[in-house]
């Protein structure tokens, strides 16, 4: 019994170590853009303005995948 609990053990540790990681320095080279705010502001070629959308600063635009969408 003790085997099979060490078995499962080892197979989470193996399939956390092979999940995928986001890409953090493709991500952390893009400044953060909003929009919708009172200036105007839109969203560069291929983003999506996703909220929540406050009055002073507006919402944050995103790089979504292509089954991806915002919430808000």
């Amino acid at each position: 019994m003790a085997r099979f609990f060490v078995a499962i053990l080892a197979l989470f540790a193996v399939g956390a170590l092979a999940a995928p990681v986001d890409d953090a320095a493709a991500t952390a080279e893009v400044a953060t853009s909003h929009c919708a705010n009172e200036a105007g502001d839109v969203c560069p070629e291929g983003f999506t303005c996703c909220g929540p959308i406050f009055e002073d600063v507006g919402g944050i635009c995103r790089k979504l995948g292509p089954d991806e969408i915002c919430i808000f």
